[in-house]
Protein backbone atom coordinates (compact mmCIF):
# COMPACT_ATOMS: atom_id res chain seq x y z
CA UNK A 1 0.00 0.00 0.00
CA UNK A 2 2.82 2.42 0.84
CA UNK A 3 4.39 1.89 -2.59
CA UNK A 4 1.13 2.62 -4.38
CA UNK A 5 0.52 5.69 -2.21
CA UNK A 6 3.96 7.03 -3.11
CA UNK A 7 3.31 6.47 -6.80
CA UNK A 8 -0.11 8.08 -6.70
CA UNK A 9 1.50 11.45 -6.01
CA UNK A 10 3.39 11.18 -9.29
CA UNK A 11 0.29 10.59 -11.40
CA UNK A 12 -0.40 14.33 -11.45
CA UNK A 13 2.80 14.83 -13.46
CA UNK A 14 1.57 12.94 -16.51
CA UNK A 15 0.26 14.54 -19.68
CA UNK A 16 -2.96 13.52 -21.31
CA UNK A 17 -3.52 12.91 -25.01
CA UNK A 18 -5.07 16.36 -25.47
CA UNK A 19 -1.89 18.01 -24.16
CA UNK A 20 0.30 16.06 -26.59
CA UNK A 21 -1.98 16.76 -29.55
CA UNK A 22 -1.92 20.49 -28.76
CA UNK A 23 1.86 20.58 -28.23
CA UNK A 24 2.45 18.68 -31.49
CA UNK A 25 0.18 21.02 -33.44
CA UNK A 26 -2.33 18.32 -34.41
CA UNK A 27 -5.56 19.95 -33.15
CA UNK A 28 -6.51 20.36 -36.81
CA UNK A 29 -7.27 16.61 -36.98
CA UNK A 30 -10.40 16.99 -34.85
CA UNK A 31 -13.71 17.36 -36.61
CA UNK A 32 -15.51 15.81 -39.55
CA UNK A 33 -13.73 15.10 -42.82
CA UNK A 34 -14.79 13.78 -46.22
CA UNK A 35 -12.87 12.27 -49.13
CA UNK A 36 -14.05 10.77 -52.40
CA UNK A 37 -11.83 8.43 -54.40
CA UNK A 38 -13.08 6.44 -57.41
CA UNK A 39 -16.70 7.23 -56.46
CA UNK A 40 -16.13 5.82 -52.96
CA UNK A 41 -16.95 8.16 -50.07
CA UNK A 42 -14.72 8.22 -46.97
CA UNK A 43 -16.35 9.93 -43.96
CA UNK A 44 -13.94 10.40 -41.04
CA UNK A 45 -14.50 12.00 -37.65
CA UNK A 46 -12.11 12.60 -34.76
CA UNK A 47 -13.74 13.75 -31.51
CA UNK A 48 -12.53 14.19 -27.94
CA UNK A 49 -13.85 12.13 -25.03
CA UNK A 50 -12.99 11.57 -21.36
CA UNK A 51 -11.80 15.14 -20.75
CA UNK A 52 -9.31 14.88 -23.66
CA UNK A 53 -7.72 11.72 -22.24
CA UNK A 54 -8.87 9.92 -25.40
CA UNK A 55 -10.02 10.63 -28.93
CA UNK A 56 -12.71 8.69 -30.76
CA UNK A 57 -12.12 7.89 -34.42
CA UNK A 58 -15.05 6.94 -36.63
CA UNK A 59 -14.61 6.02 -40.29
CA UNK A 60 -17.18 4.99 -42.84
CA UNK A 61 -16.18 3.80 -46.32
CA UNK A 62 -19.27 2.75 -48.25
CA UNK A 63 -20.88 0.03 -46.08
CA UNK A 64 -17.69 -0.46 -44.04
CA UNK A 65 -17.71 1.14 -40.56
CA UNK A 66 -14.79 1.47 -38.12
CA UNK A 67 -14.88 2.71 -34.51
CA UNK A 68 -11.63 3.29 -32.68
CA UNK A 69 -10.19 5.01 -29.64
CA UNK A 70 -6.80 6.71 -29.38
CA UNK A 71 -5.24 6.94 -25.90
CA UNK A 72 -1.97 8.00 -24.31
CA UNK A 73 -0.30 5.55 -21.93
CA UNK A 74 1.79 7.85 -19.68
CA UNK A 75 3.82 5.05 -18.03
CA UNK A 76 5.05 3.90 -21.47
CA UNK A 77 5.01 7.36 -23.10
CA UNK A 78 3.12 5.78 -25.99
CA UNK A 79 0.02 6.75 -27.95
CA UNK A 80 -2.04 3.67 -28.82
CA UNK A 81 -5.17 3.02 -30.81
CA UNK A 82 -7.61 0.11 -30.69
CA UNK A 83 -10.72 -0.43 -32.74
CA UNK A 84 -13.13 -2.75 -34.46
CA UNK A 85 -14.96 -2.75 -37.77
CA UNK A 86 -18.28 -3.88 -39.18
CA UNK A 87 -16.67 -6.90 -40.88
CA UNK A 88 -15.40 -8.44 -37.62
CA UNK A 89 -11.90 -7.02 -37.95
CA UNK A 90 -9.81 -5.82 -35.01
CA UNK A 91 -7.31 -2.97 -35.32
CA UNK A 92 -4.49 -2.04 -32.97
CA UNK A 93 -1.62 0.31 -33.41
CA UNK A 94 0.50 3.19 -32.27
CA UNK A 95 0.85 6.86 -33.19
CA UNK A 96 4.05 8.82 -33.49
CA UNK A 97 5.34 11.97 -35.12
CA UNK A 98 7.16 11.39 -38.42
CA UNK A 99 8.97 13.80 -40.68
CA UNK A 100 5.86 14.26 -42.88
CA UNK A 101 3.24 14.34 -40.12
CA UNK A 102 1.36 12.18 -37.64
CA UNK A 103 2.13 8.50 -38.29
CA UNK A 104 -0.18 5.67 -37.36
CA UNK A 105 1.30 2.17 -37.49
CA UNK A 106 -1.51 -0.41 -37.62
CA UNK A 107 -1.95 -4.15 -37.33
CA UNK A 108 -5.27 -5.39 -38.69
CA UNK A 109 -6.62 -8.86 -37.93
CA UNK A 110 -9.59 -9.94 -40.02
CA UNK A 111 -12.40 -12.14 -38.77
CA UNK A 112 -10.71 -15.08 -40.52
CA UNK A 113 -7.43 -14.48 -38.64
CA UNK A 114 -5.61 -12.91 -41.58
CA UNK A 115 -3.21 -10.21 -40.39
CA UNK A 116 -1.99 -7.16 -42.31
CA UNK A 117 0.28 -4.35 -41.27
CA UNK A 118 0.20 -0.86 -42.65
CA UNK A 119 1.20 2.68 -41.87
CA UNK A 120 -0.93 5.79 -42.37
CA UNK A 121 0.77 9.17 -42.54
CA UNK A 122 -1.46 12.22 -41.95
CA UNK A 123 -0.09 15.24 -43.82
CA UNK A 124 -1.73 18.65 -43.29
CA UNK A 125 -2.21 20.61 -46.52
CA UNK A 126 -4.01 23.58 -44.95
CA UNK A 127 -6.60 24.18 -42.19
CA UNK A 128 -9.34 22.54 -44.28
CA UNK A 129 -7.48 19.77 -46.13
CA UNK A 130 -5.15 16.89 -45.28
CA UNK A 131 -3.89 13.74 -46.98
CA UNK A 132 -3.56 10.22 -45.65
CA UNK A 133 -0.79 8.23 -47.30
CA UNK A 134 -1.14 4.49 -46.82
CA UNK A 135 1.98 2.31 -46.91
CA UNK A 136 2.30 -1.46 -46.71
CA UNK A 137 4.52 -2.74 -43.88
CA UNK A 138 6.34 -6.02 -44.48
CA UNK A 139 9.01 -7.59 -42.30
CA UNK A 140 8.71 -4.55 -40.00
CA UNK A 141 9.69 -2.09 -42.73
CA UNK A 142 7.46 0.44 -44.44
CA UNK A 143 7.29 0.31 -48.24
CA UNK A 144 9.11 3.18 -49.94
CA UNK A 145 6.05 4.21 -51.98
CA UNK A 146 2.54 4.84 -50.70
CA UNK A 147 0.02 2.40 -52.15
CA UNK A 148 -2.58 5.16 -52.08
CA UNK A 149 -3.07 8.76 -51.03
CA UNK A 150 -6.48 10.06 -50.04
CA UNK A 151 -7.28 13.77 -49.68
CA UNK A 152 -9.78 14.73 -46.96
CA UNK A 153 -11.65 18.03 -46.80
CA UNK A 154 -13.10 19.49 -43.61
CA UNK A 155 -16.88 19.33 -43.35
CA UNK A 156 -18.50 22.47 -42.02
CA UNK A 157 -21.61 22.04 -39.88
CA UNK A 158 -24.67 23.03 -41.89
CA UNK A 159 -26.83 25.80 -40.47
CA UNK A 160 -29.68 24.37 -38.40
CA UNK A 161 -28.15 20.89 -37.97
CA UNK A 162 -26.58 19.43 -34.89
Amino acid sequence: IAASAGQSGQTTDYQKLGDLVSEGGYEWLTGKWLAVEDDVKYALEHSWTLDRHAMLMDLKIGDFVYHGMVMYVPSREEIIQVGADSMGGVWKGTWDQGYEGATQRVEYTGSDGTARRMEHVYVKTNDDTFQVKEYAVTDGSRASEARRTITFKRQKAAEGTK
